[in-house]
């Protein structure tokens, strides 16, 4: 490794890809273009964190489809787009560089090093490349994203939680209309984790009372989601639940989740206050608001729309805002609509789109007046 090469990683730990961005379309042709160029190599680690909740995403071990680049592409714009790094920061890492030169970590010396970056710094700290010699004995192919924001990164994580045995619960929480059921149920076929659905535990007629709904995400029944579900789960049991049905207003026949170590839990609330410790991994799905109602319409149709529009937006906006549920949770997703239908097995159904939609429910944003607005009766 040469002074650029630990120059280029700590800028990268700083400044992650942005210096990279120019235009969506553009990046995408640029990593098929590079992809096509590397190798098939699934011995290299998938993601490889840098710090400052930066990763690297290989391409040698990304899946050589178009659906797959545009996953990563679209991490790495809204990366780009959301993260923002700081000169002063950046160069107090370079005296930690210089430290650890000077303690002989690296192949090269304390003067090597002061060296080149008396020469870069004075040049403007611009973004650097690869030494001819690292290239030629690691053949860098990668791109920098958020951990945060990348549906890579996240798939990663589900993957060694499962591979490893480990007792653990995810939740998938987010806007309705946003992908979470698209999202488990690709987790499910592709890793084969069991998924609950907090739909199966909305408030039953008897439940629905105004105190109840005065309180921020009350409108879910998560006393009996944690009795029935999370503490089974924390204890090692197999959880049995009774589904709720929306159409009848009762209970189902009871439901045994499949054994695993490894639990999705997916659905709006499913971060609740009540409920928040009992996850290793929280992640939260965001939508446009004029794509979240283009998709309730298309999926619900124009009455079931006005309830959303009028009833059950207000109250989600109300739960995000009063919890921070967004900034919380551990990765913050959007899924675009313009994927292909995944099948069994096959790729990614949906992938990161790059704008920034963060907020909703802050003063000021699309959403705010409905999360002001109050929720009309509903029971």
């Amino acid at each position: 490794m040469d002074p650029c090469d630990a120059v280029k990683l700590i800028f990268q730990n700083e400044f992650g890809g942005e210096h990279l961005i120019s235009e969506p379309n553009a990046t995408l042709a640029w990593l098929r273009a590079e992809r096509a160029a590397t190798p098939n190599d699934p011995a290299v680690p998938p993601v490889e964190d840098i710090g400052n909740g930066m990763v690297r995403v290989a391409l040698a071990s990304l899946e050589p489809t178009d659906t797959a680049l545009r996953v990563l592409n679209r991490d790495f714009f809204r990366s780009a787009q959301l993260h923002v790094g700081r000169r002063k920061s950046f160069l107090g890492k370079l005296d930690v560089l210089r430290a650890l030169a000077g303690q002989q970590v690296f192949g090269f010396t304390p003067r090597e090093l002061e060296k080149y970056l008396e020469q870069y710094v004075n040049a403007g700290c611009c973004p650097l490349s690869h030494s001819p010699a690292y290239r030629a004995a690691y053949h860098p192919a990668y791109r920098v994203v958020r951990r945060s924001l990348s549906l890579v990164a996240l798939f990663r994580e589900l993957e060694k939680l499962r591979d490893s045995g480990e007792r653990a619960v995810v939740a998938i929480d987010g806007r309705c209309a946003s992908g979470k059921s698209t999202l488990s149920g690709h987790i499910e076929r592709r890793l084969g984790l069991p998924i609950v659905h907090m739909d199966h535990f909305f408030l039953r007629p008897e439940q629905r009372t105004r105190a109840r709904y005065a309180k921020p995400g009350g409108n879910i029944d998560h006393e009996r989601f944690l009795d029935e579900v999370l503490i089974p789960l924390r204890e090692g049991r197999t959880p049995e639940y009774c589904p709720y049905h929306c159409h009848t207003g009762e209970l189902g026949e009871p439901i045994a989740l499949k054994p695993s170590p490894v639990v999705v839990v997916e659905g709006s609330y499913s971060c609740h206050p009540a409920l928040w410790e009992y996850y290793h991994r929280r992640v939260f799905l965001t939508v446009d608001p004029e794509e979240q109602l283009r998709r309730i319409l298309e999926r619900d149709g124009e009455a079931r729309l006005k309830d959303f529009r009028e009833q059950w937006i207000p109250l989600e906006e109300r739960y995000f805002s009063a919890f921070r549920i967004e900034d919380r949770c551990d990765y913050q997703l959007e899924l675009s609509n313009t994927a292909p239908p995944a099948k069994p097995g096959g790729q990614f159904c949906s992938w990161i789109t790059p704008q920034r939609r963060r907020g909703f429910g802050r003063p000021g944003s699309p959403w705010a007046a409905a999360g002001a607005a109050g929720c009309p009766p509903l029971w």
